[in-house]
């Protein structure tokens, strides 16, 4: 994961550091491969990996990767930059998901934080528990009926972000 939604980002490492001795950080696109690897274990598909601070579509087909694209686009920035404000979020989605140009069809994987809490919103979990969420399909119905539901939570969440209860 990139470390560019920290301000300060020495906190970040020393924790990581003081919890595992060593550090490897990867640039986005390096990140989607080693996401393809233990999410298509060695098959044809595709990868979608929202972050923090950057998402990454990777495409492999006859064990080649055809497709690889990371964006400095995350949850947090979007977060970050539109608050919420449902018109803005809805724009700036729209202006980034532009840079993605021609992806090859192929079957998706969402991997990482936002595609786990997607499938844990829709099982209705509470508490989470990714026993359930891993291998957890998703339709094109199911993300419209998130979309719908997500729509609904920014229309009726408290604006003062101290107040904000998260789904």
């Amino acid at each position: 994961n990139r470390l560019g939604v920290y301000h300060d980002q020495t906190e970040p490492l020393k924790a990581y550091y003081e919890k595992l001795g060593k550090l490897l950080i990867v640039e986005g696109q390096e990140e989607a491969k080693l996401g393809a690897l233990g999410a298509l274990n060695g098959k044809d598909g595709g990868i979608i990996d929202v972050g923090g601070a950057s998402s990454e579509v990777l495409v492999v087909k006859g064990g080649q990767i055809v497709y690889s694209k990371s964006i400095d686009v995350g949850a947090v920035k979007i977060f970050n930059e539109c608050g919420q404000d449902k018109e803005k979020i809805l724009q700036f989605v729209k202006n980034a998901v532009l840079e993605y140009e021609n992806i090859p069809c192929a079957e998706f994987f969402g991997i990482g934080g936002t595609a786990t809490s997607l499938a844990g919103i829709l099982l209705e979990l509470e508490p989470y528990d990714p026993e359930k969420t891993d291998g957890y399909f998703i339709s094109i119905e199911s993300l419209e009926q998130l979309t719908k539901k997500l729509e609904e939570y920014i229309d009726t969440a408290p604006k003062d972000e101290n107040q904000i209860n998260y789904i």
